[in-house]
């Protein structure tokens, strides 16, 4: 190798040191320069093991002289102070993903050999401060970023981490993030509110009209002024209202008046009380957006103020569980969800006239007003009557019919004080699976439309058509059994025609009757079975049950098939209704059908 050549390569090894030399700890690229793209994220400030995202459970953002602390329950995020606010937990994830994924380009110190000072790069003070804690063991951290600058191109900003005197120049994510955005937008606009079966207590106020609902025992009720059953349904529905809520726009937090936003008087106001979590309970079913979950019972507030500017297409609004005060968070919902809550008491009302259950009702009675009565049992499938009873069998499908009837039926209208005078047109006794006591309903005539009926101590009454009772008022007799004909017709044996000009007609035929044997005509039996069982079918003598042909008393033949199709009448003959025995018939015929055992 000559001179020349080894000269060459020593000055090309001092420009490679040179240039590597101010990529690492030479001046910065200034917020004006024309710093290039990073093709890289560039060297991590983190091993892995030194920042477990997924160990990260308190995230504390300084900015702006404001304090702002995010933790973690669960998987999920809320805001714990200065206000709390559940948070979506991808945006807060990001943040911890955003400080673990830094990796620099530059490193300085600054205001050491013409680097800049920290006030010139917007450390002093820094224009953001974030502490990350972890939990786990070991745990690492907590972790404190100082953020300064972004560069205006680039993709990089200024941030100093830790206790290191070191300014680093790293990608901008991080800063994007928290310095160009408002931490409200970390907020959910949207949640899981309170659930009708986690609920114990729910109240509607609007325009000083308020509706109180209580649940007792599984079932709502109305609180005092006010009385009678509440449909759950309904608050079910009120409840998933509450839960569609979509917050347009976050006004103030913790303002010093809310006059200004009108939720010092607010238009609309409703309050929920939740029952205490269990260990059984969904906590997606518990989410509050202004306390920390727990194990105590909560109450839930929700006010809508005034609207935000004169098209009256948002409110203002907030939500809590102070149990008595608006929430410190304003923000802005729509007019189509405060319309929602326009509701009135009747709104609520259950309107069925009884709350048992179609196919839980097992006994009918029913007094009328001239002290006529039936009473119904329901057992195996079908419906009979019981004590007094009429002497004859219940019609399950016309009872059916009777009970549908009853259980269907919904009000029109409501009566808050009914006060009727004199004997009601009828009384209705219902008794059903799981009830210790009857429903008792009083159906009063309220006009020539409607009825008034009143169910047990209730003071409200529910006003109903009168053509939804009207299977109530028909005569014990409708609900006879429409089977004419009951007798099998394999042990029919005879039959009489007697028709209305004299002419009758008889016809028999040969039917074995079942034979009844005495138990020790029974046990011979038995034996002589077992002996015959050693016998081949060869051997076995068959018997011949079906019933023998039909026979005309004084005629050798006669049309077999006019029988056939008069029996078939008989048999299937139902009524279409009964008639009392007041009721004029003519007779043209007389039929009698008889069985073996002499049933007719």
């Amino acid at each position: 190798m000559n001179f020349k050549t080894t000269t060459f390569l020593l000055l090309l090894l001092v420009i490679v040191g040179i240039l590597y030399y101010l990529m690492e700890s030479g001046p910065p690229l200034v917020a004006t320069g024309d710093a290039p793209s990073p093709d890289h994220e560039g060297k991590p400030l983190f091993a892995r093991n030194d920042f477990p995202t997924t160990s990260v459970v308190s995230i504390i953002i300084e900015k702006d002289g404001e304090k702002f602390q995010l933790t973690k329950n669960g998987a999920d995020w809320r805001q714990t102070a200065p206000v709390s606010f559940p948070l979506t937990t991808w945006s807060v994830n990001q943040i911890g993903d955003d400080a673990a994924r830094l990796g620099h380009v530059e490193r300085f110190k600054p205001g050491h050999q013409g680097e800049p000072a920290l006030k010139e790069i917007g450390l002093d003070p820094p224009k953001a401060t974030i502490t990350v804690s972890f939990e786990g063991d070991p745990t690492p951290g907590p972790h404190v970023f100082k953020l300064g600058l972004r560069l205006a191109l680039g993709g990089r900003g200024y941030v100093m981490v830790n206790d290191d005197e070191n300014v680093y120049v790293v990608n901008d994510d991080l800063h994007e993030r928290i310095l160009e955005r408002k931490l409200a937008e970390l907020r959910k606009k949207s949640f899981d509110g309170p659930k009708e079966g986690t609920s114990n207590r729910v109240q509607i106020a609007r325009h000083s009209q308020a509706v109180d609902m209580i649940k007792l025992q599984g079932s709502w009720a109305f609180g005092p002024p006010h009385s009678g059953r509440v449909e759950t349904e309904k608050v079910k529905e009120l409840l998933d209202h509450v839960g569609s809520m979509y917050i347009n726009e976050f006004i103030a937090d913790e303002p010093p008046s809310l006059s200004v936003y009108g939720l010092n008087d607010p238009q609309t106001v409703v309050r929920v009380e939740t029952a205490a979590v269990t260990g059984d309970d969904d906590p997606a079913e518990t989410t509050t957006l202004d306390a920390e979950p727990d194990n105590k019972p909560s109450v839930q507030l929700l006010h809508i103020g005034a609207p935000v500017d004169f098209s009256n297409e948002n409110f203002f609004a907030t939500w809590s569980e102070s149990g008595g005060e608006p929430g410190r968070i304003v923000f802005s919902v729509s007019k189509s969800f405060k319309e929602g809550f326009d509701k009135n008491l009747n709104d609520f009302r259950d309107p069925q006239i009884t709350p048992i259950a179609r196919n839980d009702i097992r006994e009918l009675s029913v007094r009328h007003h001239d002290q006529t009565a039936f009473k119904l049992l329901y057992s195996g499938g079908a419906w009979s009557f019981g004590d007094p009873d009429p002497g004859y069998a219940a019609d399950t499908s016309q009872v059916s019919s009777l009970v549908d009837a009853i259980a269907d039926t919904k009000a029109d209208a409501y009566d808050a004080m009914a006060a009727p005078t004199g004997d009601p047109n009828a009384t209705i006794t219902l008794s059903g699976i799981g009830r210790p006591e009857p429903d008792s309903l009083k159906v009063f005539d309220r006009d020539d439309d409607q009825y008034l009926v009143l169910r047990n101590n209730e003071t409200t009454g529910y006003l109903v058509a009168t053509d939804t009772l009207d299977r109530v008022f028909e005569p014990v007799l409708a609900l006879r059994d429409r089977v004419v004909f009951k007798l099998p017709r394999d042990q029919i044996n005879r039959v009489q025609v007697q028709r209305h000009d004299a002419i009758s007609y008889t016809f028999e035929r040969d039917v074995l009757e079942p034979t009844q044997v005495s138990e020790e005509q029974g046990v011979a039996a038995n034996a002589t079975l077992v002996a015959d069982a050693a016998k081949t079918t060869t051997e076995a003598e068959p018997t011949d049950t079906k019933p023998g042909p039909w026979r005309l008393e004084g005629h050798d033949e006669f049309e077999s098939q006019a029988l056939d199709d008069l029996l078939d009448a008989l048999l299937t003959l139902r009524a279409e209704r009964w008639h009392a025995n007041e009721v004029p018939l003519e007779q043209v015929a007389t039929v009698t059908a008889i069985a073996v055992d002499g049933t007719s």
